[in-house]
């Protein structure tokens, strides 16, 4: 409670348990950290950023790996929409061939970390007209550096996203029925 400056709540993470459930051998147990925790209304929390491959982990309350998601590489921010969908930026592992860059975009997920769908920004960018932004005077190789996908709540009954992205210094609102 940060308006108290009162401890609530405490999770006693065994983090080799986990480790060893999704089978990551390159990282000792001391010198794993999360990133951007998600909690859930349940106490579970959802985290991401733990190299390599950078799965989608959920504890439970007793600190326990209740599920994992390792189909994309996960980073960055986790949110949560009105619908208990979760909200997390992905890319593929490599360069893609034929485009010179990341894989890369979001993924609406369930509580269970099972995926309900997947965004390309890429074709987010060709579908509104936009492409020329990716391949502008300076080219990057990370033009779709994601930093935060938000769900928008918004009077009109349209399933909003706002995507901060970093490279391209640029915030879109992207309806995610068009």
């Amino acid at each position: 409670d940060l308006n108290n400056q009162n401890k609530i709540f405490e999770w006693d993470i065994n983090v080799q348990k986990i480790l060893d459930k999704i089978d990551i051998k390159t990282h000792r147990s001391n010198s794993v950290y999360f990133l951007n925790p998600l909690l859930l209304k349940d106490g579970h929390i959802v985290v991401s950023h733990i190299k390599p491959g950078e799965p989608l982990i959920k504890i439970s309350p007793i600190g326990e790996l209740a599920s994992f998601n390792t189909e994309y590489a996960f980073h960055h921010s986790l949110e949560i929409d009105n619908n208990n969908r979760i909200y997390a930026p992905i890319r593929r592992i490599g360069i893609d061939p034929s485009s010179s860059f990341d894989i890369q975009g979001f993924s609406i997920l369930d509580t269970n970390l099972k995926i309900i769908k997947v965004f390309s920004l890429l074709e987010i960018y060709e579908s509104i007209g936009m492409n020329y932004k990716i391949y502008s005077k300076d080219p990057t190789k990370d033009p779709f550096h994601l930093n935060d996908v938000q769900p928008y709540h918004n009077d009109f009954g349209k399933d909003i996203v706002l995507l901060s992205l970093r490279s391209l210094s640029t915030v879109l609102a992207y309806d995610l029925k068009e």
